[in-house]
C-alpha cells in the first residue's frame, strides 16, 4: 500500500495552472528526488502535501496520505508529515539551539521528562552536542539546516519533505547533509520526498526519480532508467557521471556516481588536454592589504587578508559555510568598515566616493534575492529592456514573492545587472537557477566582462566557478589562498573541484568540465572491450 497518493492533481494560483494532471505515489521507507526546471512546479507540488504550509488557490485531484485524505488528517498525524525549506533561516523560530529542539515537542504536548529525552537524543544522532546551547543567530549554515532537519526529526515523521535543503550549503556540508538523509531512510525507513537541482550526490540514494516540466510530471522511474529517456537532458541538472554518459552515447543504466562514471570512462584511452589559461589583466580596480574584520571580539572573520582584482576580471571564490565569503562581499560593498588594513576600490575606500559609489560604481547581489525587491510587481523592479533579458516578461504583474525560488533569483540579478556597474559583487549567483540559465548566466557575464566590468563571485557552484571565472581563490582561515586561474585551482583540489574532474582525472587530468570530458574521449577512442 502506498504511503502518499497522488492521483490527477492540478492546482491554480491565479488563471495560469501552476499543476497540471500530476500523478505519483511513494511506498512507505521509499526515498524519491524530484527535479526539473525552475518554475516547473516543484516546490508547489511539495507544499501541497503538506497542508499547513499549502499555498492557496484553486486544487483539484486527490491526495492520499496515510491512505487518509489529506483534508483528514489530525493534527498528530499532520506532525508525522514533516517539511524542510530551503532557507534554514525561515524556519527557526527561537533563539536557542536547544529551545528550536523542542519547540515542536511543547506545541504537540509531549511531556517535560519526553521532551528532554528526544532532544538529547536528537543531539547525539545529528551532532549538535558541542553547539547545544549556542545562540541560532551564531549557527553557520550548515549547522542551521542541521538544526532545521533535527527540529522537524523531534515530532518523529514518517514521511520528510525537503525543499532544495543544500541549496545555500558549501559542497562538502552538503555531502554530509544528503548522507545524514541517507541514514535517516535507511536506519529508521522515513519516506523521503526531496526537491533538489544538485544530482550528483542524491541519486545515489534515490529509489525514484521524477521529473516535471511545466507543472507535469513528464518521467519517473528508478534515476539509472529514468535519464537516458529524457527528451531534452539539458534542461535538468544531471549528475556529471550521466551527462558524460549521454554525451558518449553509452547504452543501458546510466551512471550515477562518481565511481559509476569512472567505471564507464575506463574504456576510453588516456590522454593530456590541450587547454591555454593565458590572462592578460588590465588595471587594478580593487586592492585589499592586511585585511582584519571580526564581528565580535576574538573571532577574526580575516586575518592579514591580501587581494588585487583587475578591470575586466571575474574572481569566484569558493569556501566553506561561515569562511568569509559573503564578509568580503558585504565589505567591498561597505556595508562595514575594516577593522584593520586598507580597502581601495577604484583607487578609492568606498566611503570615501561617497553616494556615488552606490549609483555608478558597483551592484550588489545578496545570498537572499527578496532583500532587493521593493515594488508590488515584477514590472515595477526592472525596466522592459531586461526584463526580456532575463525572460521574465510572462510575469511583469506577478508580486516579487509570489514568484519560485529560480524566478525570483532572475528578478534579483535583473535588478543588479540592470545597474550598468562597473564593479559587480555577486554572493551565490546561480542559486535555484535550472541549467538553462546557468549556461545564459554564464553568457550575460563573459559580455559583462568584455565591456570591461570586473566581477567578484562568492559561490558554492564548483562547476559554474571552473567554466566563468579567470581566477579562483579559496576563502579559508581569514584570508583568500590558492588563487590561480580555474585550471590549475581545480586539478589541484581533491574536495574543491568539479564531479567531472573526479571522474577523469586518472584518464585526462586536466579536464574540468563534461564537455571537456567528452571531447577526449571522443578524440583518443576507446578501448577494446577487454580491456
Amino acid at each position: 500500500m502506498a504511503l502518499v497518493a497522488v492521483k490527477n492533481l492540478s492546482f491554480h494560483y491565479d488563471d495560469k495552472p501552476a499543476l497540471k494532471d500530476v500523478s505519483f505515489s511513494l511506498r512507505e521507507g521509499e526515498f524519491a528526488v524530484l527535479t526539473g526546471p525552475s518554475g516547473s512546479g516543484k516546490s508547489t507540488l511539495l507544499r501541497i502535501l503538506k497542508k499547513e504550509v499549502a499555498p492557496k488557490g484553486r486544487l483539484a485531484g486527490e491526495i492520499l496520505i496515510f491512505n487518509r485524505p489529506r483534508e483528514e488528517l489530525s493534527p498528530r498525524l499532520s506532525a508525522e508529515i514533516g517539511y524542510v525549506m530551503q532557507k534554514p533561516e525561515n524556519q527557526i523560530v527561537t533563539a536557542r539551539v536547544y529551545h528550536e529542539l523542542a519547540f515542536g515537542l511543547e506545541n504537540l504536548g509531549f511531556p517535560k521528562e519526553k521532551i528532554e529525552s528526544r532532544i538529547g537524543e536528537l543531539a547525539s544522532f545529528f551532532g549538535i552536542a558541542s553547539w547545544f546551547r549556542k545562540d541560532t543567530a551564531e549557527l553557520s549554515g550548515g549547522e542551521k539546516q542541521m538544526l532545521a532537519l533535527a527540529s522537524v526529526m523531534a515530532a518523529g515523521p514518517r514521511l520528510l519533505l525537503l525543499d532544495e535543503p543544500t541549496a545555500e550549503l558549501d559542497p562538502i556540508a552538503s555531502e554530509q547533509f544528503v548522507a545524514l538523509l541517507g541514514r535517516l531512510n535507511q536506519e529508521l525507513g522515513i519516506t523521503i520526498l526531496l526537491v533538489e537541482q544538485r544530482l550528483d550526490s542524491v541519486l545515489k540514494l534515490a529509489d525514484k526519480l521524477l521529473v516535471m516540466a511545466a507543472g507535469e510530471i513528464i518521467v519517473q522511474g528508478k534515476p539509472e532508467e529514468v535519464l537516458p529517456r529524457l527528451e531534452n537532458p539539458e534542461r535538468v541538472a544531471l549528475p556529471s557521471a550521466a551527462k558524460i554518459f549521454l554525451g558518449l552515447k553509452g547504452s543501458g543504466p546510466s551512471p550515477l556516481t562518481v565511481r559509476e562514471g569512472a567505471e564507464f570512462l575506463n574504456k576510453y584511452s588516456p590522454g593530456i588536454g590541450e587547454f591555454s589559461e593565458k590572462i592578460e589583466f588590465g588595471q587594478r580596480v580593487l586592492k585589499i592589504r592586511n585585511l582584519w574584520f571580526a564581528y565580535e571580539k576574538h573571532s577574526e572573520v580575516f586575518r592579514g587578508a591580501d587581494l588585487d582584482v583587475h578591470e575586466g576580471e571575474i574572481l569566484t571564490l569558493v569556501g566553506g559555510n561561515g569562511s568569509g565569503k559573503t564578509t568580503l562581499l558585504k565589505l567591498l560593498a561597505g556595508f562595514y568598515p575594516p577593522l584593520q588594513g586598507k580597502i581601495k576600490v577604484f583607487g578609492k575606500s568606498p566611503k570615501a566616493h561617497g553616494n556615488a559609489y552606490y549609483k555608478e560604481m558597483i551592484a550588489y547581489l545578496p545570498q537572499n534575492p527578496q532583500d532587493l525587491f521593493l515594488e508590488e510587481t515584477v514590472g515595477k523592479e526592472v525596466d522592459g529592456e531586461t526584463l526580456r533579458e532575463f525572460a521574465l516578461e510572462e510575469l511583469a504583474e506577478r508580486h516579487p514573492y509570489d514568484l519560485s525560488g529560480g524566478e525570483q533569483q532572475r528578478l534579483a540579478l535583473a535588478k543588479v545587472f540592470g545597474k550598468k556597474a562597473r564593479l559587480l559583487l555577486l554572493d551565490e549567483p546561480t542559486k535555484a537557477l535550472d541549467p538553462q540559465w546557468k549556461g545564459k548566466l554564464l553568457g550575460i557575464l563573459k559580455a559583462r566582462k568584455a565591456a570591461g566590468v570586473t566581477i567578484v563571485i562568492a559561490t558554492h557552484d564548483l562547476d559554474f566557478a571552473a567554466r566563468v571565472g579567470d581566477r579562483s581563490g579559496l576563502v579559508f582561515d581569514g584570508r583568500i589562498q590558492s588563487l590561480a586561474p580555474p585550471r590549475a585551482f581545480f586539478t589541484e583540489n581533491t574536495f574543491y573541484t568539479t564531479a567531472a574532474n573526479r571522474i577523469a582525472r586518472r584518464l585526462y587530468p586536466e579536464a574540468l568540465t563534461e564537455e571537456e570530458v567528452i571531447e577526449l574521449a571522443k578524440k583518443y577512442g576507446e578501448r577494446d572491450e577487454e580491456n
